[in-house]
This record gives C-alpha cells, sequence and structure tokens, in this order.
C-alpha cells in the first residue's frame, strides 16, 4: 500500500541525443503578486511541425480533420485569451492569490490518476482543482458572468439554462467517452486543456498520429528555456485565477498524464511541489494508452493499422513516459514524491487515500472522511470494461521487457 522505494543501483535512463543533459533552472514561483499579465502562449514551433508533416505525410482525411478542428481551436484559444487579459483590468487581485504547497498526481495514461483525482477532490474544504468547463474557460471574468447567468436562470427561468447545458454535455460527452475517460463540464478534471491550448502538449498526437516528430517538440522538460518560463509563466497564471475563485487557503490538487515530461520544470517553478506517480504494469498500461490514441486516428485515419509505424513510434513515447519520470524521482529532494502502484489504488481507494493523506501530512477530516466512504463503497463494484493487449498491436511481451527492464526491476513488476 505504501511508498515504492527505488534501488539506488539502478542507472538512469539515458538521455536522448535530442535532450540537452544541461537543463537550466527556472525562476521559481513568485511569493508575491504577479508583476504583470501573463499572457497565453502559442508554440508556433510545434504549429508548423503539425503543417510540415501532414504535407509529407498526410491524406485528405488527415487534411480535412485538421483543418476543421483547427477552426475550432482558434476562435476558443483567442476567446480565452481576450477573457484572460481582461482579468487583468476587471479582477486584478488574482495575481495576489497564494499558490503554495501544490499537489501534482502524475502517471503514465490509463493508470489510476482519474479516480485518486477526483476521490481527492471531494476534500473540498482543503484542494481546489479544475472541472473540464473550467479549463475550457479559465477565466475569473467568464466564471463570473456564468455565476451570474446560474443565479438569474434559477431566479427566473427555474433552472432552465442549467437543464439545456447539462443535456447538451451528456449529449458531447456523456457517451462518446464513457469507454475510455468520463467527461463532463462539471466532472473534476486535468488540466491540459490549457497545454493544449497552447499546443505544447501531447494531445496534438491526437490529432496528427506522428509521434516521432511532435512528440520531442511537446515535452515541456527539454525546450528551450525561455519557452519553459513563457509556458509557467502562463499555467501559474492560470493556477492563481482557480485559487483567487475557490479560495485563498486551498491548496491546488491536479492529475495530468502528460505532466510526466514536466516534472523538472513544474518542480523548480513550484519548488515546495508535491508529486505522487502512480505507476501500472507495462503490459497493462501501454496497450490501453495505445488504444486511446488509436481510437482517435480511426476518426481521421483508419489507414492506420494497430500495427502500424505510427503505432510503434507511440510505443517508445510509451517507454519513454515509465523511463523519464523514475530518472527524476531519483533526483528529486527526499519527500518531494511518493511512488504508488495502480494495483494498491484500485485494491483498496479508501485506505490508498487515507495513507497518501498520512504522507502529505494531511489531516483526514471527518466530513470528508464521510464523502470518501461513500465514494469508494461505489467503487468497489466498478469493474473495467476495456481489457486491451500487447498482442492487438502486435507487441510481444518480451521486448517490452527487455525495453524496460530497469523498470520493471525498480517497480517490483515481475515479466
Amino acid at each position: 500500500m505504501g511508498h515504492v522505494s527505488l534501488p539506488r543501483n539502478i542507472e538512469a535512463a539515458p538521455l536522448e541525443q535530442r535532450r540537452d543533459s544541461d537543463i537550466h533552472a527556472l525562476k521559481p514561483r513568485r511569493r508575491g503578486a504577479l508583476e504583470r499579465s501573463v499572457p497565453m502562449v502559442t508554440d508556433r514551433e510545434v504549429l508548423r511541425a503539425m503543417v510540415k508533416v501532414l504535407r509529407e505525410r498526410g491524406n485528405a482525411s488527415r487534411v480535412a480533420s485538421f483543418a476543421s478542428i483547427t477552426a475550432l481551436w482558434a476562435p476558443f484559444q483567442a476567446l480565452t485569451r481576450l477573457t484572460l487579459e481582461l482579468d487583468d483590468r476587471l479582477h486584478g487581485e488574482y495575481r495576489t492569490a497564494p499558490v503554495e504547497s501544490p499537489i501534482f498526481i502524475v502517471a503514465n495514461p490509463r493508470s489510476g490518476t482519474t479516480l485518486l483525482h477526483r476521490l481527492m477532490s471531494k476534500d473540498q474544504e482543503t484542494f481546489a482543482s479544475f472541472t473540464l468547463g473550467e479549463t475550457i474557460f479559465p477565466s475569473v471574468t467568464i466564471q463570473s458572468l456564468f455565476r451570474r447567468v446560474a443565479e438569474l436562470d434559477e431566479r427566473f427561468l427555474g433552472g432552465l439554462v442549467e437543464k439545456g447545458v447539462r443535456a447538451f454535455d451528456k449529449r458531447v460527452f456523456g457517451s462518446r467517452w464513457e469507454d475510455v475517460h468520463r467527461l463532463g463540464l462539471f466532472e473534476t478534471e486535468e488540466d491540459e486543456t490549457f497545454f493544449t491550448y497552447s499546443l505544447q502538449s501531447p494531445t496534438t498526437m491526437l490529432l496528427v498520429p506522428y509521434a516521432d516528430v511532435l512528440a520531442p517538440l511537446t515535452q515541456l522538460d527539454f525546450q528551450s528555456q525561455e519557452k519553459r518560463e513563457r509556458m509557467m509563466d502562463y499555467y501559474e497564471g492560470t493556477i492563481r485565477r482557480l485559487i483567487h475563485r475557490k479560495g485563498r487557503e486551498k491548496r491546488y490538487l491536479d492529475k495530468n498524464v502528460f505532466h510526466t515530461h514536466r516534472i523538472r520544470t513544474i518542480a523548480q517553478r513550484f519548488p515546495d511541489a508535491r508529486f505522487v506517480y502512480l505507476v501500472r504494469h507495462p503490459y497493462e498500461a501501454l496497450p490501453s494508452f495505445l488504444n486511446m490514441f488509436h481510437a482517435a486516428w480511426r476518426t481521421h485515419s483508419p489507414d492506420i493499422a494497430k500495427d502500424s509505424p505510427e503505432i510503434r513510434a507511440l510505443l517508445r513515447v510509451g517507454y519513454e513516459n515509465y523511463r523519464y519520470p523514475l530518472e527524476v524521482a531519483r533526483e528529486l529532494p527526499p519527500g518531494q514524491i511518493t511512488i504508488r502502484r495502480y494495483e494498491d489504488l484500485v485494491q483498496n481507494p479508501k485506505a490508498f487515500v487515507e495513507d497518501l493523506y498520512a504522507w502529505l501530512g494531511q489531516d483526514v477530516s471527518d466530513a470528508f472522511r464521510a464523502r470518501l466512504e461513500a465514494a469508494t463503497s461505489a467503487q468497489r463494484l466498478y469493474e473495467r470494461r476495456h481489457g486491451h493487449k500487447l498482442a492487438d498491436f502486435g507487441i510481444d511481451e518480451a521486448e517490452v521487457a527487455s525495453e524496460l527492464a530497469e523498470v520493471f526491476q525498480a517497480l517490483g513488476y515481475e515479466p
């Protein structure tokens, strides 16, 4: 149930040649107010790479899908940029909101982060987390507008607008992603939308299925110091907005499976951050990770087979998603990161959360304990409906065991 201790005699995974082994430290979190407006970032290098690789390898279906999604992304990004700028004029006090001892749950995709995040988020007196809707519209200005509309709707329309929004939410998110990841505008969610708006995100590979090109450009720890500073300035501003709205005494609680290649950057910006790294057996997590992307690719690239070169390139990213966090975990100060097994979480989620609270030095209130008990009682009835296998993608277990030999040894998993 407890922390996984890494053997010190396991050598760190070698860095690829594209990486800069001399990763410059970033400026730590500003203790006082943000000195200036923190603009949204657009990673034009990633955008140019997406266009270039589509010209070279794309077909009509992929190009049409890219054009349609871009037509949706661009106005949402522009609206978000505008409303974030309005915050500085109308709600500038958000810049003084403290971000103290934030907690980041990281993992390889499909490793239980959503379950743990949503359980801990029920401790509403202690933690502040984003919902999906709040990541799409993070502005204090627009959230204040939504709150005012909700008040008027309840007062004069009997909640008619809310019913319409929830019906739309269920129609768009309710069934489409249920087998992969339950989504909803009002569901507690990871904050990857901020990185997606900026294109500094592996989610770009859902649309442009070329991990060999995009993965090296979207692993933030290995970008230029200037790009990392700019991205974290913007990211810190979104977190401060949330803390300002939900309570300045609260700790930021996040989960993000794509933070595995941002741990160094986040730890440098937030030196008092705590990291919870969830691990799941590679034989289970890797095929689920590959299927998550392949399911999206089928909508615009049905010609990409499960044993294609594109899947093999994505598999190499999956390997690195295991190696790199363990490498960083050996470098972080003692007590800043804990490594926990997915299997322990799903076996007894209540005990898992309570043990994690002890590691954090956080008291479990009576109110939260009751909510946790109710939530985990229902969780015991949960059965995962997908059981993807490595063989589904033409991958041999022996290959994975060989590629991740040090990972298996460090985490105590049997090949």
